[in-house]
């Protein structure tokens, strides 16, 4: 199952966004928006952690009645992405099962978006990627790339 969150409009409309899904004009957005306020490519819908988030990208939004740059999305909230245009997120849907990455006498780390495994002072798991790690992962749409060292992926 891929993570996706479930908009509905103010006509009704109901919008099914993924991980990586764009929101905005362009004709190959996840959700297109046909207003001259928004921007090609709004904003984003991404996986951090074990949570769905909206990331602002070339526009912001307002919850609350406070610009956001990046929000955790949850059941009820209503999202602005201009005066008067409003999304509200009615299900966020995430998978029972994600990949981890373990060792021994570490807990398993959720592999999110780019990670990577270093090993000084001791072995764990940090967001992001570092060139010195001894692997890092990543995903690319579907398919999860790992590099080992600095061997090809």
């Amino acid at each position: 199952m891929r993570p996706e969150v479930v908009f509905e409009d103010d006509d009704g409309g109901f919008h099914v966004v993924g991980h990586g899904g764009l929101i905005g004009r362009l004709g190959s957005a996840e959700l297109v928006l046909r207003d001259g306020r928004i921007s090609e490519a709004h904003a984003m819908v991404s996986l951090r952690g074990s949570a769905l988030h909206l990331l602002a990208l070339r526009g912001r939004f307002a919850h609350h009645g406070k610009a956001q740059t990046e929000l955790r999305l949850e059941p009820g909230q209503s999202v602005y992405l201009a005066r008067g245009l409003r999304l509200q997120v009615r299900e966020v849907r995430l998978p029972e099962q994600v990949l981890a990455v373990s060792a021994d006498g570490m807990p398993p780390a959720i592999l999110a978006g780019v990670t990577s495994v270093i090993r000084r002072p001791d072995v764990r798991v940090v967001s992001g990627f570092d060139p010195d790690a001894v692997a890092c992962f990543w995903n690319h749409d579907d398919p999860w790339l790992v590099r080992i060292g600095e061997a090809d992926p």
